[in-house]
């Protein structure tokens, strides 16, 4: 359905891209189509499991690409290649045609060089579908500037990481947008764990459901690594699975009620790094990767459990001289907000329009 709403647009479609085997992944190595690099370091992994439609950008293939998100998979090779990536709101694009990693929580949505794009595009690929049961009847989107005619009020998460070199530009970003005028209001994701624990049980079941033929073959083609990602959702039991989905619409309620009650967004950080030298990341066993990518994703999996739409978009320069990101979240379905502060905020990181 994306793909012909983008064709009906007008859109010129060049071509396919890289991405980790079956969206399970967050390298961009594909045993099949070999690894993704980052066209700002080609040393450097360009993150998953969108790694193609990231790279495509950020080395100016192309003005806007497609990727999908179950846990972050637009948002961290957007940060890591140095451009925007929007996870829309559950049920605002179809996923029609697509073959999920979740099907209850995944999200197709657009990356570009910059926030005007992505409203662009999201406007294209956006609306109801009655192809996809997920889709909602609210889900078309006009995209718009506006003033708002005063700052935004800005959520914030306070932490005592300053060991930690990310999370210390993280705050080199809030002292900037305090200094710009948005009001700061500081908030606690005392839930995290909850979110992610029930995200994993939600991902990993529908993931081996969906695959499990694939899994089931004495001559499964499919690489060790993804096999790794997908073989233990056939051991979670179906009540795990079941209590999971049912805390779905309490825990945002809450989340809606505590976190985004009294703010226009949240702004968090992307991951805990910078994108990192693949060779760290090449040759390790399955438990190891996954591991990683688990802290990679700590702040992006609870935005896919509750359905909230959000954007990463570059924020500055690390001690590496690879790109830095945050990401804004905000109430389902107000895109619109969310982009607008996104605009206002490039301003903020790049006065000289400087990317």
């Amino acid at each position: 359905t994306v793909i012909r709403k983008l064709e009906a647009s007008g859109a010129i479609i060049l071509g396919t891209l890289n991405l980790d085997e079956f969206a399970a992944g967050g390298t961009g190595v594909n045993a099949w189509y070999g690894r993704c690099k980052n066209p700002l370091d080609r040393r450097r992994i360009t993150g998953g499991s969108s790694s193609g439609s990231a790279a495509a950008v950020s080395a100016e293939f192309c003005l806007a690409t497609i990727g999908s998100d179950a846990g972050g998979s637009i948002r961290i090779p957007a940060a890591f290649c140095g451009v925007h990536g929007l996870k829309p709101s559950y049920g605002r694009v179809s996923g029609f045609g697509a073959v999920p990693r979740t099907w209850s929580m995944d999200c197709i949505g657009p990356l570009a060089s910059n926030t005007e794009d992505l409203g662009i595009v999201l406007e294209i690929i956006s609306g109801h579908d009655t192809l996809d049961p997920s889709s909602q009847s609210n889900s078309d989107f006009t995209w718009a500037r506006f003033d708002r005619g005063e700052p935004p009020r800005i959520g914030f998460l306070a932490g005592n990481r300053s060991d930690d070199e990310y999370f210390h530009h993280y705050e080199q970003v809030l002292e900037s947008l305090k200094q710009a005028g948005y009001p700061l209001i500081h908030k606690s994701l005392d839930k995290l764990d909850v979110y992610t624990e029930y995200h994993q049980r939600i991902v990993k079941s529908e993931a081996a459901a969906f695959h499990r033929a694939v899994l089931e073959r004495k001559d499964s083609n499919a690489s060790p690594e993804t096999q790794g990602f997908l073989r233990p959702g056939m051991q979670i039991p179906a009540i795990d699975y079941l209590q999971a989905q049912t805390q779905r619409d309490s825990l945002l309620n809450e989340f809606l009620n505590q976190v985004l009650n009294d703010i226009d967004v949240l702004v968090l950080p992307v991951s805990y790094e910078e994108a990192p030298i693949y060779e760290t990341n090449g040759a390790k066993d399955v438990e190891t990767i996954n591991k990683e990518f688990a802290r990679a994703s700590i702040f992006t999996r609870f935005v896919n459990f509750l359905g909230l739409p959000a954007v990463s978009l570059p924020s500055g320069v690390g001690a590496s001289g690879m790109p830095t990101a945050v990401q804004l979240i905000a109430r389902p379905f107000d895109e619109l907000s969310m982009l607008n502060i996104a605009l206002a905020m490039e301003a903020v990181f790049f006065p000289a329009n400087e990317h």
